[in-house]
């Protein structure tokens, strides 16, 4: 029951995936991946308080888990309160130091506290893990914007384009950091490149659909 349950989750079919869960946890009132997994979807419903509920039954049962920590963190973030959520991003990291996505999880907290300097070591640490990580480059062009480093975060934003061309956030915040400093005529050419591979995305999008209907 417990693999049905989780197979139905991964592929995304929430729904088939809660009962199960739940029959489980009828019979096994303390099964760590049904009650997890379970906050998990609550989170994904955005019922915060459930999900904070059944998260936190997991890792009284569990507390090494990093990735319940991580996901707690990402409840409590959620909730507004951020400096909880950075303690339990604190504890997956030295649980698993190497799961990137809760580096970027912790920069963000760090960000939303104007403690941008933090953010950028944790995010540093985060690309010696995997350099092509979109993600933790965007959130230090904003860290590095923020305390004045904008040759820095510029950089940042050239890098992860070249990663993801089509991430037009990307382009959206180098072309507006441009601006703001005066580069008009980079600033013009970062827009026309939204307009470029947004024409392109549409074009590949069209082109799929063809051949659907072939």
């Amino acid at each position: 029951m417990l693999a049905e349950a989780i197979s139905s989750h991964q592929q995304g079919k929430h729904e088939e995936a809660e009962a199960p869960y739940r029959a489980v946890l009828e019979k096994h009132p303390k099964n760590f991946t049904a009650l997890h997994h379970l906050g998990v979807l609550a989170y994904g419903q955005n019922e915060l308080a459930k999900a904070h509920e059944l998260i936190s039954r997991a890792l009284a049962l569990d507390s090494a888990s990093s990735e319940a920590n991580n996901n707690l963190g990402n409840v409590l973030r959620a909730q507004g309160k951020i400096e909880e959520a950075a303690e339990f991003y604190r504890r997956a990291l030295h649980i698993n130091p190497h799961n990137t996505a809760t580096h970027s999880n912790l920069a963000l907290t760090l960000i939303d506290q104007k403690k941008n300097s933090e953010a950028i070591a944790v995010l540093v640490k985060a690309l010696t893990i995997d350099p092509r990580l979109v993600e933790a480059r965007f959130n230090l062009g904003i860290a590095y914007s923020a305390i004045g480093h904008h040759d820095k975060a510029i950089a940042e934003y050239r890098t992860a384009i070249e990663f993801n061309p089509l991430l037009f956030t990307l382009y959206f915040n180098l072309g507006t950091l441009l601006c703001d400093l005066g580069q008009l005529d980079e600033a013009i050419a970062v827009r026309r490149g939204i307009c470029y591979h947004r024409a392109r995305r549409l074009k590949e999008r069209k082109n799929v659909s063809a051949m659907r209907l072939n």
